[in-house]
């Protein structure tokens, strides 16, 4: 009888194993699972704020790379057109290599237009966000230049971005080398 008792408990430790999941096991996995799921759109979260960033750095690059460029141009100039520091006005440099360079302010945009020796005109924004631009040729072959650009914030959405932006100041003084000036100090 103690065989047959065993067997009855045997078949029925199987039968309610081959049933399914207990609660609480179902529940375990649920919350792992929610977990995961958490993590994971966090993760997507963070990621498709650093893809806008990285799209919007692209768009609009820095004023680090419009001062080195505006750097080499001023260098390769013979010379530089304009009075006193005037706000606004164009930097139009002669005797460049590569033709007539003219720097000006649009709007929130600095453009540079290069006119080749064939007459051929091209025009590009060099920086976005321009609050302030004056530039002045204090002494013969030294331009300054004054440059002042917003900055937007970082972050979601246009509002958080505008109260997040700072003004970032630049002063740029170069000596136009171009033209038979000479190539080194």
């Amino acid at each position: 009888m103690t065989r047959a008792l065993g067997a009855m408990r045997s078949r029925r430790g199987r039968a309610r194993r081959a049933g399914g999941f207990t609660l609480l096991e179902l529940l375990v996995a649920l919350t792992v699972l929610l977990l995961a799921t958490v993590v994971i759109a966090e993760l997507l979260d963070a990621t498709s704020v650093l893809a806008a960033e990285a799209g919007r750095d692209l768009a609009a690059p820095d004023a680090s790379w419009a001062l080195a460029r505006l750097r080499r141009d001023l260098r390769g100039a013979a010379s530089a057109h304009a009075g006193a520091f005037a706000t606004g006005a164009p930097l139009v440099l002669e005797g460049h290599p590569a033709g007539r360079v003219v720097y000006q302010r649009v709007g929130r945009r600095l453009e540079r237009s290069l006119t080749s020796d064939s007459g051929a005109e091209a025009t590009a924004t060099v920086l976005e966000g321009v609050a302030a631009w004056s530039w002045n040729e204090t002494a013969p072959g030294l331009v300054e230049i004054q440059l002042a650009v917003r900055l937007p914030g970082r972050g979601r959405g246009r509002a958080w971005q505008a109260a997040q932006s700072r003004l970032e100041s630049h002063h740029l003084a170069v000596v136009m080398r171009g033209a038979g000036r000479g190539r080194s100090w």
